[in-house]
């Protein structure tokens, strides 16, 4: 086995909290340096305390997106660390917010392939910086988030991601009738509520005729679209926040706060399906299809 797959399978025994396996690849001198914290750890049981700390302060913390680096006999993870904030971090209280910041971990081997030493660097500033948004008041005006043009309809950020630590995005939805989004699911939950016109939503087995006023909640993985049945405005409000990154690679940024020209094609699923799945959001087939 190269040592960057032992690295990979150390990232997943962590992932599925198995923190006894996880050790016993490491030899009984291991030695490793939290750079971030300024903290040595000698021996398996620091090694476990410190990732307890970890869990603590964020009890689904996960390891993704991660790209592992063989060098002999060393190995290098470049991944991503995503949880809820949900516990005491180090000098931090439970802020509720959506973590997700860059991690570089290098691991060190012996001659038998254990793992004897590593050293893990992060920007503990940054990651204080999402857990300062989630607990600051925040106020936008009308036109200072970013507006996207995308399947026929204007699709305005209100509150984006960075402004609610990572807890929520909320979007405006200026759409057409009969220009509503594909049958789709959010690993999330999502709120719907009409603002003007009314549309048809599809939840499910269920079908909602909703005017203004009306709100809807829809619990994630639900299979979902919305249906203008006038010209409609909607706001919805993601849980928890990033799908206004979709929004942005799959539209185009809108040169005017208005409706877009109408499409002349038909909107390119296979593109919008390979992009969502980026972002939690799964496109499906129309029913029958």
């Amino acid at each position: 086995m190269a040592n960057s797959d032992t690295h990979r399978e150390l990232h997943d025994l962590f992932n599925g909290r198995d923190f006894d396996g996880l050790v016993k690849r490491f030899t009984e001198d291991f030695r490793y340096t939290d750079h971030a914290r300024g903290i040595d750890l000698e021996g398996r049981d620091a090694f476990k305390a410190w990732l307890t700390e970890w869990t603590g302060g964020m009890s689904n913390a996960r390891v993704t997106d991660a790209r592992y680096l063989d060098a002999g006999d060393t190995s290098v993870a470049l991944f991503t660390g995503r949880g809820t904030h949900d516990g005491q971090l180090g000098p931090m209280p439970a802020s509720g917010a959506q973590l997700a910041f860059p991690l570089c971990e290098v691991l060190r081997y012996d001659a038998d392939d254990n793992v004897t030493g590593g050293e893990m660097y992060y920007d503990q500033t940054g990651i204080a910086a999402q857990v300062a948004a989630a607990t600051t008041a925040r106020a936008r005006q009308p036109g200072e988030g970013d507006a996207f043009w995308m399947l026929g309809g204007l699709y305005e950020v209100l509150l984006s991601s960075e402004d609610t630590g990572g807890t929520a995005t909320v979007m405006q939805m200026t759409v057409p009738a009969g220009m509503g989004p594909p049958l789709h699911t959010h690993a999330g939950p999502e709120i719907l509520q009409v603002i003007e016109g009314t549309v048809t939503s599809t939840l499910g087995d269920q079908t909602i005729e909703a005017g203004p006023g009306a709100v809807v909640y829809i619990p994630a993985g639900t299979p979902e679209r919305f249906d203008p049945t006038t010209d409609a405005k909607v706001v919805v409000t993601y849980l928890p926040g990033g799908i206004e990154q979709f929004f942005a690679e799959a539209g185009e940024p809108a040169s005017r706060r208005e409706v877009p020209p109408a499409p002349t094609a038909p909107p390119d699923v296979e593109r919008l399906t390979a992009l969502g799945a980026k972002y939690g959001l799964q496109i499906l087939p129309p029913p029958g299809g």
